[in-house]
């Protein structure tokens, strides 16, 4: 059974589920407030679930956004290169179709606007977090199609070094849209920011 037909109502279910996020609860909180302010949401998330449990250290947004899509009436994507992550999150979802994949190639692919686009697919290194940087910043640019006026973009894994220097996967996507004049919605362990359309990429 997906865990999404397990549950009676989103707001039962994500009192419960919101004290294990830890860091990411308060900025779990924007996103879902955000969404409930549209009607049938379509998310797309790169970075699919992996590891069964891992609430606290994964976050399972998978899972979350599966279970949000189960009372909104809306639909997702995710997308991930691993293929028992693929598996793994079909069977634990059913409000999300799952593409096994490059994000990179299949974000291209999509064609309808996305109201979140929630980048996390590239694991990070936190004594050399460049590469998963660029490689998110990437995906917003393959993403660029998805994009419109209120399109809520979240980046995982974002952290300050002991130096007080920005680091994680939203680094490079941070100084992307500070160029653009467009300051975050929420900065934490996640990041977020709302797509202003009259900004040219």
């Amino acid at each position: 059974m997906k865990i999404s037909e397990q549950i009676e109502n989103w707001e039962s279910f994500w009192v419960k589920i919101k004290p294990a996020l830890n860091a990411r609860s308060h900025s779990f909180q924007i996103i879902f407030d955000y969404l409930k302010k549209i009607d049938k949401p379509f998310i797309v998330e790169t970075g699919a679930y992996r590891q069964v449990d891992n609430i606290a250290g994964d976050g399972m947004s998978t899972v979350l956004f599966d279970c949000y899509l189960e009372f909104s009436d809306g639909r997702g994507i995710s997308i991930d290169l691993d293929q028992e992550a693929c598996r793994l999150s079909r069977e634990s979802t059913k409000n999300i179709e799952v593409i096994n994949g490059d994000s990179l190639t299949t974000l291209t692919q999509i064609k309808t606007k996305a109201d979140l686009l929630y980048l996390d697919s590239f694991d990070i290194d936190w004594n050399d977090h460049w590469p998963a940087s660029t490689h998110h910043m990437k995906e917003l640019f393959s993403a660029r199609n998805l994009l419109k006026d209120g399109t809520l973009i979240v980046v995982d894994d974002n952290a300050f070094d002991n130096s007080g220097a920005r680091i994680g996967k939203g680094r490079v996507i941070f100084d992307y849209m500070q160029a653009l004049d467009i300051n975050p919605l929420f900065d934490m362990y996640q990041i977020g920011w709302i797509w202003e359309e009259s900004n040219p990429s």
